[in-house]
């Protein structure tokens, strides 16, 4: 006879069966918590691409123009090769910092007081691991706000991959990143090979400085800021700070401005294209920041319709990218 307080254990088919079901629910349970995530991630992004075009407009409002998308202020041309004329300089996106509460950042980039390529040359020639201190004492707040995180230029979803030199051949690296970010601005539809001086139609041009006349689309017609997220490191990671030269070519404009040339989120094996194009991390396309200040998620299935001089076959995308192509934009 069985006594009473003897108690039955569970066997082990019993206690693998228990296992098997609770991994069942946890995998059925995970991909909501990855999709949950995933949101949190894009709202930040889109929260970031407000900030910015917030600020383009405090900028248009304060001194009636939207800044250049880079500059240079000793153009070269493609082969200069002297260093005055191989200087880089800032971009949009250091323009906007008094716009957006990065008021001590752009006072520790010394902006207004010196050219970036003095800057530079000041601080090349380290190796990436030099601490803060090994800078020249009027530089190193530079090289500690360069080489920090930004919250507002990274997107949550992102890679780590990190533009880590700066110039050619006076080279400023930073093993942490230099000025890592996330978001280019818009230049508009290039005719050249991704070659983006002069004006290809965008917000953020080069050497020249826009204003809401000049969108004669219409401002909820036109990019301003979007996304850039390398999927494979090239040495051509996007950045805040400016466009940096090397021997033999023109400022990289590519690092600071993106072009609707080529497909949304073009596959990583394609570099060329992928240090052109806008791209991301989220699923299906990119959030971008329109002229308007409005956000705005498109699709990598948005119409693509390039062509290098006749703009009536253009796609959305192409249309959306270009101020003043005095085409009808379609749905986005």
């Amino acid at each position: 006879m069985r006594n009473a307080n003897t108690r039955r254990a569970f066997t082990l088919v019993e206690l693998l069966v228990v296992i098997a079901i609770i991994g069942i629910l946890v995998s059925l349970l995970m991909p909501a918590v990855q999709a949950a995530r995933e949101a949190a991630r894009r709202a930040q992004c889109v929260n970031n691409l407000k900030q910015m075009a917030l600020a383009a407009h405090n900028h248009h409002d304060a001194k009636g123009r939207f800044p250049a998308g880079f500059e240079d202020w000793l153009p070269g041309g493609a082969t200069a090769t002297a260093r005055e004329n191989q200087n880089p300089d800032w971009c949009w996106a250091v323009r906007l910092m008094p716009y957006m509460e990065l008021n001590s950042v752009y006072e520790s980039l010394m902006v207004d007081k010196e050219k970036l390529e003095d800057i530079i040359h000041a601080c090349a020639g380290l190796p990436g691991n030099a601490p803060i201190t090994a800078y020249p004492p009027q530089y190193q707040e530079f090289v500690r706000v360069t080489s920090s995180t930004i919250p507002v230029f990274q997107c949550p979803s992102a890679s780590n991959n990190i533009l880590t030199s700066f110039h050619d051949p006076e080279i400023y690296r930073r093993d942490e990143g230099i000025g890592k970010s996330n978001y280019v601005g818009c230049t508009g539809v290039t005719t050249n090979g991704g070659a983006l001086a002069g004006d290809p139609g965008g917000a953020f041009i080069y050497m020249k400085e826009m204003r809401f006349r000049d969108f004669l689309d219409g401002t909820s017609n036109t990019m301003l800021i979007g996304e850039r997220a390398l999927k494979d490191s090239t040495f051509d990671e996007a950045t805040w700070l400016g466009t940096p030269k090397s021997l033999g070519n023109g400022a990289h404009g590519k690092r600071v401005v993106g072009t609707a040339q080529y497909v949304l989120n073009p596959v990583p094996t394609d570099r060329v294209s992928a240090v052109f194009a806008f791209s991301s991390f989220h699923e299906g396309g990119a959030n971008f920041a329109f002229t308007d200040g409005s956000v705005h998620f498109i699709s990598e299935t948005i119409e693509f319709k390039w062509h290098v001089s006749d703009k009536t076959v253009w796609g959305t995308y192409q249309k959306l990218a270009h101020r003043a192509d005095g085409l009808t934009t379609g749905n986005f």
